[in-house]
C-alpha cells in the first residue's frame, strides 16, 4: 500500500470544506421549495394559515385565510368590535374566488378574488366582498365594494377555538367561538 502524505490529506480536506461560490445567494435559497417555507412560515403564526374549498353547483370556490385563537378572549364586542370593519381573520386580508359567477344572498357576483370583510352585530351582520384582495390587515376601502350582504348569525352548541371558514351547504360557513355566520351561495344562472 502507498503511503499518503498527511499534507496531501489536509490539502484534500480544506479543498473539500471551501464554500460553494459558483451560486448567488439568491440561486442557494430557490433550491428550497417555497411550498416549504411557506408551510414553516405558517407554522410560526400565531394565527396559522388556512384553506377551504368546495363547489357550490359546479363552481369551484376557494377561501384563503388566517385562523385566529380565541386564546380566553372576549371575542364578539370585545377582541372583535361590534358595528366595526373587521377582516374576518387575522394578518392579511382573507381571499375567497369564484371560478364562475355566483348569487351570494340571492345577489350575484361575478367570478374573480375577492377580499372578504364584515360587520359583526349582535341580530345581523353585513359581509362584504372587496375588489382588493391583496393587502394587510383591515386596510378597506369601502369605494372597492363589489357587494354587500346581510345575514343573521346563529349559535353554537359547540365552541370553536379558532376560526373556520368552510364551504359547505348552504354555502359559506364563518365559525368562532359559539357563532356561526351562514352565508348561502347559489351558481348564478347562465347568460344567454
Amino acid at each position: 500500500m502507498k503511503y499518503i502524505s498527511p499534507f496531501l490529506i489536509a490539502l484534500l480536506f480544506l479543498i473539500a470544506c471551501q464554500p460553494d461560490t459558483t451560486k448567488t445567494p439568491t440561486e442557494k435559497a430557490s433550491l428550497f421549495s417555497n411550498t416549504q417555507n411557506e408551510i414553516e412560515l405558517a407554522e410560526k403564526r400565531l394565527s396559522p394559515v388556512r384553506k377551504a374549498a368546495g363547489l357550490v353547483g359546479n363552481t369551484v370556490v376557494k377561501v384563503d385565510y388566517s385562523s385566529p385563537q380565541v386564546n380566553d378572549r372576549i371575542i364578539w364586542g370585545g377582541l372583535v368590535p361590534y358595528e366595526e370593519v373587521w377582516r374576518t381573520g387575522a394578518n392579511e386580508a382573507t381571499v375567497i374566488s369564484f371560478e364562475k359567477a355566483v348569487l351570494i344572498e340571492d345577489q350575484k357576483l361575478a367570478a374573480g378574488k375577492y377580499s372578504i370583510y364584515s360587520i359583526p352585530g349582535e341580530k345581523k351582520w353585513t359581509i362584504i366582498f372587496n375588489y382588493i384582495w391583496e393587502q394587510w390587515g383591515t386596510e378597506y376601502n369601502e369605494a372597492q365594494d363589489a357587494l354587500r350582504i346581510t345575514v343573521s348569525p346563529q349559535n353554537l352548541n359547540s365552541f370553536v377555538e379558532g376560526l373556520e371558514i368552510d364551504v359547505d351547504e348552504p354555502g359559506l360557513l364563518i365559525r368562532w367561538e359559539k357563532l356561526q355566520i351562514p352565508v348561502k351561495l347559489a351558481p348564478a344562472p347562465e347568460e344567454t
